[in-house]
C-alpha cells in the first residue's frame, strides 16, 4: 500500500507546479474582510506541503521524532487550522482554480497522513518482533 501512496504523493507533487491562484484569493479579500490574510496563510500552508513532498520516498527514514512532529502538523485541515476560512469553499464553484488548489492541497494532506501513519505502524510492529 505504502509504494501505491507514494506513487501518488509523486504526481500530487507536480500539481504543486501550478500558478498560486492569486487572482481568486484576492477576490475573496474584497468580498470578505475577514480574508485579509488569505494569500500569505494559503500560501505558507501550501509551501509546508510542497515541503513534505519534495522529500519523496525518503519520507520513510524521517526520524521516530520527525514523523511526530508531522502528523501533528497534518491532523488539521487548512479550514482547521484557519477556521475564519471554512467558509470559503461553499462559495468557490467547481471550477475555481483555488477550489482546485485546496482541493489538491487536502488530498496530498490525507495520503501524507496515511504514510506517516503506517510508517509509525510498521516501525512499531517491527520493534514489537525484536522483544
Amino acid at each position: 500500500m505504502t509504494d501505491e501512496l507514494l506513487l501518488e504523493l509523486a504526481a500530487l507533487r507536480e500539481s504543486y507546479t501550478r500558478p498560486f491562484p492569486y487572482d481568486e484569493c484576492r477576490t475573496a479579500q474584497r468580498d470578505d474582510a475577514r480574508y485579509a490574510a488569505l494569500i500569505p496563510d494559503l500560501d505558507s500552508y501550501f509551501s509546508e506541503l510542497a515541503g513534505y513532498l519534495s522529500w519523496g520516498k525518503c519520507i520513510l527514514t524521517w526520524s521516530d521524532a520527525k514523523v511526530e512532529t508531522v502528523l501533528r502538523r497534518l491532523e488539521a485541515s487548512f479550514g482547521e487550522r484557519f477556521p475564519v476560512y471554512r467558509e470559503l469553499r461553499t462559495t468557490l464553484t467547481d471550477r475555481s482554480e483555488l477550489r482546485t488548489a485546496l482541493d489538491i492541497a487536502e488530498r496530498t494532506r490525507t495520503v501524507l497522513l496515511t504514510v506517516l501513519r503506517q510508517v509509525k505502524m510498521d516501525r512499531t510492529a517491527g520493534s514489537r518482533k525484536l522483544l
